[in-house]
C-alpha cells in the first residue's frame, strides 16, 4: 500500500470513529456544501474532481496530529490546484475555529459562508467565456484532433501559462491518465509531456506545474538516432534496438548514479505495454549535451533543476501519433483522429 493510500485509510478510520459525533457530521455536511457551491458558482472542475479530498481537508484540523505533516502537505497541494485554494484555506480556519464549536455556531457559519459564495461574481472569476474557448482550436490543422475529452482537460489547457506549451493533442492524451490516477502519485505536482513529433532541435519537453498551471520548463530532449535523425519516427521497447519508447512513465523517488556510467539521473519506470521494459533497458532521464541518446530522455539544459522537481513519483508521457501505440494503449480512452503507421 502506498503512502497516500495508507494515509487515506487512516483518515477513513478516523471518520468512521467520529460517526456518532453530531457536531462533526454538521461540519462534514458544511464542507460538502462548500465544495459543491464553489464548483457550481466558479465553474472550477478541480473541486468536484477532488471533492472527497477537499472536503476532508476542510475538516482536517481534527486529525492533524494523527496523520502528520506530510499527508496534510499533500492535501494542501491538491486543494491549491483549484482556483479557489486561498478561499478553501480560509474556510478551513473558520470551520475549525476553537471558539465556535457548538451546533448553533456551525449553523450560523453555514449560512454566512454559503451567502458569501452566492455573492461571488462569475465574471470576476474569469468565467465569462466558455471554459473550452482556448487557443488549442487555433493550432495547425494536422495536429488539431477530433477527440472527446472531459471538459476540465480543456479548462486546464486554457489556463496554462508560459510563452510555450505543449500542443493540445499530446497534452489531452497525458491528462486522461493523470485525471484518473493522480491520487496514486506521490508527486502529482508535475506532469511532463514529451512530444516526439517535434524536431529534436526544438523545445519539445514540457514540465507543467499542475498547482500553478504554469509550464515551468520548455526544453529540448534527445532521442536515439535509431528512432531516426532530427525527427523520431521509429519506436521500440525491445532491448538493444536503440530506439525510444512511447507512453506513460513514472519517475523514481531519487536521482541515482546510472549503471556503469559517470552521470546521475532518474531511472524511469514504464507503466504500459509499449514501455514496460524501460527499467531493464536502463532508460534514464539525465543530462547530456547532444541531441541523441542511448534511448534515454537526455536534457541539454536545466537538467538538475528539472530532475529535482520530477523525482518522487511524477508522471511523464512520451507522445508520437503512431497507430500501433494508440491501438494497444489501455490508458488512453479518447484517441487522436490523425495517426501514422
Amino acid at each position: 500500500m502506498s503512502f497516500v493510500e495508507s494515509a487515506i485509510s487512516a483518515l477513513d478510520t478516523k471518520l468512521d470513529s467520529s460517526e456518532n459525533d453530531n457536531l462533526f457530521k454538521m461540519k462534514k455536511e458544511l464542507a460538502d456544501e462548500i465544495v459543491n457551491k464553489l464548483s457550481e458558482k466558479t465553474n472550477d472542475p478541480m473541486l468536484l474532481l477532488w471533492q472527497e479530498t477537499v472536503t476532508n481537508y476542510l475538516v482536517s484540523e481534527w486529525f492533524f496530529d494523527d496523520l502528520g505533516d506530510n499527508f496534510w502537505m499533500g492535501l494542501l497541494l491538491k486543494t491549491g490546484i483549484t482556483s479557489q485554494g486561498k478561499a478553501l484555506e480560509k474556510y478551513r480556519e473558520r470551520i475549525n475555529d476553537p471558539e465556535k464549536q457548538t451546533e448553533s455556531d456551525i449553523v450560523a457559519l453555514k449560512n454566512e459562508i454559503l451567502q458569501e459564495i452566492n455573492w461571488i461574481d462569475p465574471q470576476v472569476q474569469g468565467q465569462q467565456e466558455a471554459p473550452w474557448s482556448s487557443n488549442w482550436e487555433q493550432q495547425s490543422p494536422q495536429l488539431r484532433p477530433t477527440i472527446d475529452v472531459s471538459q476540465w482537460i480543456r479548462v486546464v489547457y486554457d489556463q496554462l501559462e508560459w510563452k510555450e506549451k505543449p500542443d493540445f493533442v499530446p497534452f489531452s492524451c497525458a491528462m486522461q491518465w493523470y485525471e484518473k490516477k493522480m491520487n496514486e502519485l506521490w508527486n502529482p505536482t508535475y506532469l511532463t509531456v514529451v512530444d516526439f513529433s517535434k524536431s529534436n532541435k526544438t523545445n519539445r519537453m514540457f514540465v507543467i506545474n499542475m498547482v500553478t498551471k504554469k509550464v515551468e520548463y520548455a526544453v529540448p530532449v534527445g532521442h536515439w538516432k535509431n528512432s531516426w535523425w532530427e525527427y523520431a519516427t521509429k519506436f521500440s521497447d525491445k532491448t538493444w534496438t536503440n530506439q525510444s519508447s512511447l507512453g506513460f512513465f513514472r519517475t523514481p523517488q531519487e536521482i541515482t548514479k546510472a549503471h556503469t556510467k559517470s552521470w546521475h539521473g532518474l531511472w524511469m519506470k514504464g507503466i504500459e505495454d509499449s514501455n514496460d521494459n524501460a527499467h531493464n533497458r536502463w532508460i534514464y532521464m539525465h543530462p547530456w549535451t547532444v541531441t541523441w541518446s542511448a534511448w534515454c530522455f537526455t536534457l541539454p539544459k536545466y537538467s538538475k533543476e528539472i530532475m529535482e522537481k520530477l523525482k518522487w513519483d511524477s508522471l511523464l508521457f512520451a507522445y508520437y501519433p503512431q497507430q500501433d501505440y494508440f491501438a494497444e494503449s489501455k490508458l488512453i480512452d479518447s484517441k487522436p483522429d490523425r495517426l501514422v503507421a
